[in-house]
């Protein structure tokens, strides 16, 4: 007899034949749904609420509109503020200063004033923690190029988020 329901505990969504006369599961016990292949998944590859916290962490360095392309121009080197904001243009000059200001304070970019006629200011990534993102979007980037595929709505070519 096969149970189906959703609402019970995944390990109870297994085949009663699966189980000796205690209720412990048998060797090679095969999972009768998806819930508890998920469960077998989870159990798998733990993540740990330390885990949690850091992801968390991690994502709030490089999430927003113009974080990610920021950072991808400025892995060339320094660069003036006037030509990055050039080269993210149509972001304004108000949103580039906050965002750049927020990345400064986070540790991830280096401001540098020149003195002179004109003011200048120039941007860079901060090391080691600039670059070390850079490595945390590579993962991002060919998670979402392995996954995209999968997940993109076939009339409209864009990932479904629910």
């Amino acid at each position: 007899m096969q149970r189906t329901s959703t609402s019970r505990a995944s390990e109870d969504l297994l085949r009663e034949d699966d189980r000796d006369s205690s209720g412990r599961l048998l060797a090679g016990a095969q999972p009768a749904t998806v819930f508890a292949i998920d469960q077998a998944r989870r159990q798998t590859y733990p993540f740990s609420a330390c885990e949690e916290l850091a992801a968390k962490f991690a994502i709030t360095l490089v999430e927003g509109k113009w974080r990610a392309p920021i950072l991808r121009h400025l892995q060339s080197g320094p660069i003036h503020f006037g030509e990055l904001k050039r080269r993210l243009s149509p972001v304004s000059k108000k949103v580039l200063n906050q965002h750049l200001r927020q990345m400064t304070k986070d540790g991830l970019i280096t401001r540098t004033d020149f003195a002179g006629k004109v003011p200048r200011v120039e941007y860079s990534l901060a090391n080691p923690i600039g670059y070390s993102v850079l490595e945390l979007l590579k993962a991002i980037a060919e998670w979402g190029d392995r996954h995209y595929p999968q997940m993109k709505d076939d009339e409209t070519g864009v990932a479904s988020r629910g």
